[in-house]
């Protein structure tokens, strides 16, 4: 009688041991996702853009890919700072906007044809693309330049335009705030979910 006690407690705990093993594994990347959100909030990109990218490889569920991968282009955005289109920063802001456009990409959550199944990721794309074309754009031909450029001018293309920059930040800002209020629900959510799995580990065992 003692032996099959002592064999059903073994197997519980062996199940309990398995479950909590899947669900740190499957579960693993709300540690990085929300140590992101964490050093996002604190405005240490540098910091998020490293827990976003630790997030991604601990493989998160299909449906919080998405989110995941906009919180990490924000950050990588944001981390290029206030003088992002500075004649001098403009290669390193094109390579930083290039990758996060991949990574919106990716997944499909953004797509070419406008189409992706995440529209924060969707519309964090098309804000980048904006200011990639601002970005890219040759030079304006000016006469009074002509000497400049004989002397070796760097043919950088001109500083965006005050305006143009206003309403990019303000389309920013508003996905940053859709994002914000998607990282409230999750938290809610998982509230939720670790009250409804608080189990009594002291339970008999019959």
């Amino acid at each position: 009688m003692n032996s099959a006690k002592t064999i059903r407690k073994i197997i519980a705990a062996v199940f309990i041991l398995l479950v909590v093993l899947c669900c740190f594994l499957f579960f693993r990347y709300i540690y990085f996702y929300n140590q992101g959100n964490d050093r996002y909030e604190r405005l240490d990109y540098a910091g998020a853009i490293e827990s976003y990218q630790h997030a991604l490889n601990a493989n998160p569920p299909h449906f919080k890919e998405c989110s995941v991968r906009v919180n990490l282009a924000l950050s990588m955005i944001y981390n290029m700072g206030p003088n992002w289109a500075e004649p001098e920063n403009v290669d390193s802001s094109i390579q930083t906007l290039l990758e996060a456009r991949d990574i919106l990409l990716e997944d499909g959550c953004a797509t070419e044809e406008g189409d992706g199944h995440s529209e924060p990721a969707q519309q964090l794309k098309e804000e980048i693309d904006k200011m990639l074309e601002q970005l890219q754009q040759p030079p304006q031909s000016n006469p009074d330049d002509s000497e400049d450029e004989s002397d070796g001018g760097t043919g950088a293309p001109p500083p965006i335009d005050e305006e143009t920059e206003q309403g990019i930040q303000e389309e920013m800002q508003n996905i940053q705030n859709d994002a914000f209020n998607e990282r409230q629900e999750e938290q809610q959510m998982m509230e939720d979910w670790d009250a409804d799995m608080n189990f009594d580990y002291d339970m008999k065992i019959w």
